[in-house]
């Protein structure tokens, strides 16, 4: 197959053949869409070039922004997988993803670890303002079935209240622009309590 380009000049006519194969090597030649060079999280977000904020970004978390926090009976709060938040100490402006969520569990060591034999689990759901403080109001997408409404209010309670009396986290300008709006799911389980030996 071949291109045909045809122009006039000096009022003779002349044509001009180009090699498909030519036309082909120069378009593999051209740097690929900027959509190609981007990581998950570029994708996402939408933004072009580098990554910025999510340079440090674990891929293994997930593009939806979600984590789950493990309330230790024992005391203190693990994150699932181990790697999503950033060990301490934070610094004083969080700028990437792995230090909202190592902000976040601390958020959480201080949660009331509420008593009884039976795994609590429930996910809430929320977003951030550009200067940290929440969006809204959080809202519970699943709390774990077949608890008594008092255990589902006073672990609910818990959460909510770990998570707004948290806020504002201080997140560098770049991040926040990066943030805003965006939604956040915070899987939160209690493990059942060991029974006591006597």
């Amino acid at each position: 197959m071949r291109l045909e380009v045809s122009y006039r000049a000096g009022g003779a006519g002349r044509t001009l053949w180009v090699a498909a194969a030519l036309s082909l090597a120069f378009a593999l030649a051209l740097p690929a869409p900027a959509s190609a060079q981007l990581t998950q999280f570029c994708q996402f977000t939408g933004n072009p070039g580098a990554c910025g904020p999510y340079d440090q970004y674990d891929d293994a978390i997930g593009q939806d922004l979600r984590i789950t926090l493990v309330l230790n009976p024992q005391g203190g709060v693990t994150t699932q997988p181990p790697a999503a938040a950033a060990p301490e100490p934070l610094p004083a402006r969080l700028n990437t993803i792995r230090d909202v969520f190592g902000a976040l569990r601390r958020c959480f060591g201080d949660a009331p670890v509420l008593g009884g034999e039976q795994e609590l689990v429930a996910t809430i759901l929320f977003s951030f303002k550009r200067n940290g403080e929440i969006l809204g109001e959080p809202r519970f997408t699943y709390v774990q079935p077949g608890i008594s409404a008092a255990v589902k209010h006073d672990f609910e309670q818990a959460i909510g209240h770990a998570l707004v009396t948290c806020a504002p986290l201080p997140f560098t300008e770049g991040l926040g622009g990066a943030l805003a709006g965006r939604p956040f799911a915070i899987r939160v389980i209690r493990p059942a309590k060991p029974p006591t030996r006597s």
